[in-house]
């Protein structure tokens, strides 16, 4: 699961709390099964087949400990009026909440193989009923998580509030400016619109957490704050609701137009392919980074990043390592190049008052492009390329890097 947004230090959530569960997620374990799952998924429960998926209202009400937990769903996934159930999920949000947990999303009633969807927004009344719901806990100043719960692409424009970009700091050990704040190359940009679209309550969550399926327990231990912190990063671009209405959704040149996914898309989008909060609180967690290539002419990069953890839990940090084209190599080939394109990843476990190091090598065929003859080249010379370290929040560095040993400007080939 991966937490976009935490105003107000919504997350962790405390026990002993009300808590009052919305939404038609929030007791439907079906709608957290992705397409093909396997026909017996409880099969010492014939009766009711998808009685032992764990769903987030069950899970609440098991890890808020003396607390007090209510379900009132409001709305079905795909209502087309509102109902006593709409009047009776507000007023009990107004009532008894003292935390609203909204569970919102599509199932596979909504999407499967052999029905397609028109829109990326949340189908029937979800959307006005979820807006309904974060007034309430606005005005009574209470706090407000969203998860999402998807396979298929969702636009939640009115309920993901502008990120603030402002945070993001300078990771390249190297660099003077190290722990200066800088901006973001715009392809990693999610929304900065700063006009805010709703009233949001000023302790807000949002995740997004996919189909689950058996694994909404551990999502919920995350709400709780319990154990290390090991929060993910976006699979998907999300993009605005506006997208399905001037696109082909049947077009799949990835290239053509403003693009399709994180490598081409140059439109606006409300998050990017790799963002993710790496826990609640993530000034708590440095990352700096640098990058050398092995030896002189070896055309591998060693790129070592140094993670430290200033909180009380165990924390799962994850760095990701995105190529990027200079201006020079695109301007200079006559096919499409990839805005990013991530090459490699990985996570270490630091425990709090630690650090830890990640080392992932880079060769140049990690560098390489795709041309119109479907073979792999890559630039030499003067032309450079770009290696991006990001761990999906606020630590990015950026170094270039260049095949030095090769004087003229030629495009070494991979056949």
């Amino acid at each position: 699961s991966v937490l976009l947004r935490n105003l107000g230090g919504a997350l962790p959530l405390e026990p002993g709390n009300t808590i009052v569960v919305v939404g038609p997620q929030a007791d439907n374990g079906y709608g957290y099964l992705p397409d093909y799952f396997g026909d017996e998924v409880c099969p010492t429960d014939s009766n009711s087949p998808y009685r032992c998926i764990p769903t987030i209202y069950q899970a609440i009400r098991e890890y808020n400990v003396k607390g007090q937990t209510f379900l009132f769903t409001g709305v079905d996934e795909k209502s087309a009026e509102k109902t006593d159930h709409y009047s009776h999920a507000l007023a009990a949000v107004s009532d008894l909440a003292d935390v609203v947990v909204l569970s919102m999303g599509i199932s596979m009633s909504s999407e499967r193989e052999g029905i397609d969807r028109t829109a990326t927004t949340l189908p029937g009344l979800q959307n006005q009923f979820a807006l309904d719901v974060l007034l309430i806990a606005a005005a009574r100043d209470i706090p407000a998580v969203l998860v999402l719960t998807n396979g298929g692409a969702l636009s939640v424009d009115d309920l993901l509030p502008a990120r603030n970009y402002s945070s993001v700091y300078n990771a390249d050990a190297s660099s003077p400016q190290l722990g200066a704040r800088i901006d973001l190359p715009d392809c990693y940009l999610g929304d900065t619109t700063d006009t805010e679209r709703v009233k949001y309550p000023r302790r807000y969550a949002v995740v997004e957490a996919y189909n689950p399926s058996l694994g909404m327990k551990s999502v919920v231990s995350a709400l709780f704050g319990i154990g290390s912190i090991s929060w993910g990063r976006l699979v998907t671009t999300m993009y605005p609701k506006s997208w399905a209405e001037t696109h082909k959704t049947d077009q799949y040149d990835m290239s053509a137009g403003d693009g399709l996914t994180y490598r081409y898309y140059t439109g606006s989008k409300l998050s990017t392919f790799g963002e993710g909060m790496p826990g609640e609180d993530p000034k708590s967690m440095k990352l700096f980074c640098s990058v050398q290539e092995k030896s002189s002419g070896s055309r591998i990069w060693k790129v070592m990043c140094h993670v430290s953890n200033e909180t009380n839990r165990p924390f799962s940090a994850l760095i990701m390592i995105f190529a990027r084209a200079s201006q020079r190599i695109r301007s200079n080939v006559n096919y499409p190049v990839p805005q990013r394109a991530l090459k490699a990843f990985d996570r270490v476990i630091v425990n709090p008052g630690s650090t830890e190091t990640i080392r992932i090598d880079i060769g140049i065929k990690d560098l390489m492009l795709v041309n119109s003859d479907g073979h792999k080249e890559a630039a030499t010379g003067r032309h450079f390329d770009i290696i991006d370290v990001w761990d999906g929040w606020n630590s990015f560095a950026s170094f270039n890097v260049s095949l030095h040993d090769m004087s003229s400007d030629v495009l070494l080939r991979s056949y």
